[in-house]
């Protein structure tokens, strides 16, 4: 389930990070007026995925469980073979993305007019705020969700969540 929210956040070298950059990459250096209002707003999803991705980690594997003990002890894997097939998505998730990057910019370049959007060079800041937004969403999440917030708005912003 990490693996798989990584993957989901764009996380360096995962499958995730390889398609949600490029994408964001070509659509900040295209020719449209909007381009660069459309990648932030593409950067602001990040940030929310981010968000609610940490938080169904923390609320269901790092939070104290809120059913009945005897469920939890009855539980158990139905089928051994749903092993297999997660460990195989497992590694899908770590080295689909790094194999295939080639053949996805081929396939960009080839259906748009984004050919010459990789020779050009974007500023640092543009190339690692997704990771910025990445890392600030799971810092939200680690004071509101994780043990006592550090924060004074905690209550504030909890019953904001809860009503909303």
């Amino acid at each position: 389930m990490f693996v798989a929210t990584l993957s989901l956040l764009g996380f360096p070298y995962t499958s995730g990070f390889y398609s949600k950059d490029l994408l964001l990459e070509l659509f900040y250096v295209s020719k449209s007026s909007y381009s660069f209002l459309g990648y932030f707003f593409g950067v602001f999803a990040a940030f929310l995925t981010s968000f609610y991705s940490f938080r169904l980690l923390y609320l269901v594997f790092f939070n104290k469980p809120k059913g009945f003990k005897q469920n939890y002890f009855l539980s158990h894997l139905e089928d051994k073979r749903i092993s297999f097939v997660l460990i195989f998505l497992f590694f899908l998730t770590l080295f689909f993305g790094y194999f295939y990057l080639y053949y996805f910019k081929a396939f960009i370049i080839f259906s748009s007019d984004a050919a010459i959007s990789f020779d050009i060079v974007l500023p640092f800041y543009i190339k690692c705020l997704p990771l910025f937004s990445l890392f600030f969403g799971w810092f939200l999440v680690h004071y509101f969700y994780y043990k006592d917030s550090l924060f004074f708005l905690n209550k504030f912003f909890f019953t904001l969540f809860m009503i909303f």
